[in-house]
């Protein structure tokens, strides 16, 4: 390939355009690092659980009256894209069942989905690599409510 960046951000750009554009549920939109959707830095830290590593904050959304809830199942599509790159394959064999989908490259973005027991969901977006040997983990930036 000739241009293999242009390609590949042309792709990127490709991407973006439909995604914006869709149609679909909010839900099932991939996180976004500018808070397009997926979740919005600004909000107030309600839960205090940004800059938390994912394993310190899940415990207190846990706590805080949320319940993981699965979205992917194994052997499907929809788990070969959202858990089976980037730090995906990490989270779902501590058995972080609530993940969503993780982005492959880039920041690493995660998103893990809750429900309360009036139906409420809460998505949560995580950032950065996990690499436990270098004790670096994915950090909580931030979450959305789904009334």
């Amino acid at each position: 390939m000739k241009y293999p960046f242009c390609t590949a951000l042309f792709s990127l750009l490709l991407f973006i355009t439909t995604t914006a554009c869709a149609d679909s549920n909010f839900w099932d939109r991939p996180p976004n690092p500018n808070g397009w959707y997926g979740y919005d830095e600004s909000l107030p830290d309600l839960l205090n659980i940004k800059g938390l590593t994912y394993h310190e904050a899940r415990p207190i959304i846990i706590g805080a009256g949320w319940s993981p809830l699965q979205t992917l199942k194994e052997g499907t599509e929809d788990f070969k894209q959202g858990a089976t790159s980037g730090n995906g394959p990490k989270f779902w064999k501590k058995g972080y069942y609530e993940l969503q989908t993780c982005t492959g490259s880039g920041m690493a973005y995660c998103a893990f989905l809750f429900q309360n027991k009036n139906g409420d969901q809460l998505r949560v977006v995580t950032k950065y690599e996990e690499y436990e040997e270098y004790s670096s983990f994915a950090k909580a930036v931030g979450y959305r409510f789904n009334p």
